[in-house]
């Protein structure tokens, strides 16, 4: 699975070359439940801007070809920069894209309708959900299906198919 270590931090914003504490729960989560995490430094802000985001962002794709989900968090203010983020991984790997955070928990529709190339919306905590859909991420065969309708507070498109998972829900906001 790969994370952001501070994908939403603005350069020279103090903090902005720590692993975010959201990440560390996601990725601690993940590796509680065995999957293996890659960690990006890639930063939203400057992902356009900057050429040397990119080809770090590519490297480690190219590196880690068995990578299958690729978890961003999602605020309004990034919406455009995440738009292009999504674009560029999905042009890279066939892994699955899953969004959360505040944006994704308050309207999971407009994510969906409006961020293409995503493939999943979680909505609350995503140290519970993130694992759940890690184990997801391959070929939605009839057990994934079953799987991933046993969730809440999931959002998830397939093949033109979108499946709500007690999307209403939102999981546990610690």
């Amino acid at each position: 699975v790969l994370l952001f270590r501070g994908l939403l931090e603005a350069a020279g914003k103090e903090g902005a070359d720590r692993l975010n504490q959201g990440t560390f729960y996601l990725a601690s989560a993940l590796r509680a439940a065995g999957a293996e995490v890659v960690l990006s430094d890639a930063k939203i802000s400057r992902f356009m801007r900057e050429p040397r985001e990119r080809e770090d962002l590519a490297r480690i794709l190219k590196t880690h070809p068995d990578i299958t989900l690729v978890a961003l968090s999602l605020y309004d203010a990034y919406f455009e920069d995440a738009s292009a983020l999504v674009s560029f991984i999905r042009e890279r790997t066939s892994a699955r894209i899953a969004i959360g955070a505040l944006m994704p928990t308050r309207d999971p529709e407009s994510a969906l309708l409006h961020l293409s190339g995503v493939d999943f919306i979680g909505r609350g905590a995503g140290e519970e959900l993130l694992p759940r859909l890690a184990a997801l991420a391959g070929p939605f065969d009839d057990a994934a299906q079953g799987a991933l309708l046993a969730l809440d507070g999931v959002l998830a498109i397939d093949g033109g198919r979108v499946y709500w998972a007690g999307a209403e829900n939102v999981l546990r906001v610690p």
